[in-house]
């Protein structure tokens, strides 16, 4: 059992409809395209080997421009992609006219490309925007493992404190190394100094059982109108309630057939039901989130962050080119 997340937007949102590994797979795509294209530039200007360096770059950082335009779907015309071909001495117009052609070829596979990108984009972003996540992330005993901050409380001299602290196997793995970093603490699980800190945001996860769960849930629901807490889809251990009776006791199957009539006759859900009402409306807390207000400078600042980052960088580039180039001096 924990605290569920605030559903918040994100400033650096804008990032998220790609993972990393797909950010990464458009940037090393675009510089293979910028690549190929500009050995066809190459070829089909049929440079000398003294001016070929030169043209190179220059012919791969304007198409570098032009494909990023491409991909931001910027106005670009078709023939800012061709036009470095004639722009040397060619001396073969076969040779050039196959690597203007060649050159169409790149871009067109690089436009519908950039173009399902684009689209993929503005479509997650747009869902980002409008849909906000509550994040639920202790969802079994290995994931709260990977949170070295996080601490597990469990009730003192139970026999939930016991299995974790003994416990191994496929069920306890990720507690080795919760007991190693000394984050399983045994406490008195107090509604007021356990799970009242734990819904104002303290990092702790708490071992309890479904009913025991089911009581701080109406509790808290009834004092506060929210759901604070989620279960984890893992379950531990499962344990029967029962009637402790002495051995050879002649009063076990009168008691067996009574408790057996009060939960076939259903008086046990009934009973369990008008003590805890409001056990129920946090049951099952939505973890996605329809949000219709408006998006303020908090909810996108990582934007203009992005464009002052760059007019900065260009503004420094600037500077240094001026600095930098061979001044003219002129005479009378």
């Amino acid at each position: 059992m924990a605290a569920r997340g605030r559903p918040e937007v994100d400033p650096w949102g804008f990032l998220l409809p790609f993972s990393n590994s797909m950010w990464a797979a458009t940037l090393v795509a675009l510089g293979f395209v910028v690549v190929v294209t500009s050995a066809v530039v190459a070829v089909g200007a049929w440079m000398s080997p003294r001016e070929m360096p030169c043209c190179w770059w220059r012919a791969a950082l304007d198409l570098v421009f032009v494909y990023c335009g491409v991909l931001c779907q910027q106005s670009v015309e078709a023939k800012q992609i061709t036009s470095n071909i004639s722009t040397n001495n060619n001396k073969n117009n076969s040779i050039k006219e196959c690597g203007r052609w060649a050159g169409r070829a790149v871009a067109g596979g690089w436009v519908v490309a950039a173009m399902v990108l684009a689209w993929a984009y503005m479509g997650g972003l747009t869902s980002l925007l409008a849909v906000r996540y509550v994040p639920q992330p202790f969802q079994t005993l290995a994931a709260l493992g990977r949170h070295a901050s996080v601490l597990l409380l469990v009730q003192e001299n139970s026999a939930e404190a016991h299995l974790l602290q003994t416990g191994s196997g496929a069920v306890m793995r990720g507690m080795e190394r919760v007991r190693k970093e000394g984050r399983l603490r045994e406490v008195q699980r107090e509604y007021q100094e356990t799970y009242l800190p734990m819904a104002q945001g303290k990092p702790w996860v708490i071992v309890a059982e479904s009913s025991s769960a089911a009581v701080v849930n109406d509790r808290h629901f009834s004092l506060t109108g929210r759901c604070d807490y989620y279960t984890s889809r893992e379950i531990i251990v499962s344990y029967t309630y029962s009637i402790i009776l002495q051995k050879n006791s002649p009063l076990l199957r009168a008691v067996n057939s009574r408790v057996q009539a009060v939960i076939q006759g259903g008086l046990y859900g009934q009973w369990l039901k008008e003590s805890l009402p409001n056990a129920t409306y946090c049951r099952f807390p939505p973890s996605v989130i329809t949000v219709q207000d408006k998006l303020g400078l908090t909810n996108l600042w990582g934007v203009f962050t992005v464009l002052a980052g760059g007019l900065g960088a260009s503004i420094l580039v600037f500077v240094c080119e001026v600095l930098s180039a061979p001044r003219r001096v002129t005479t009378a």
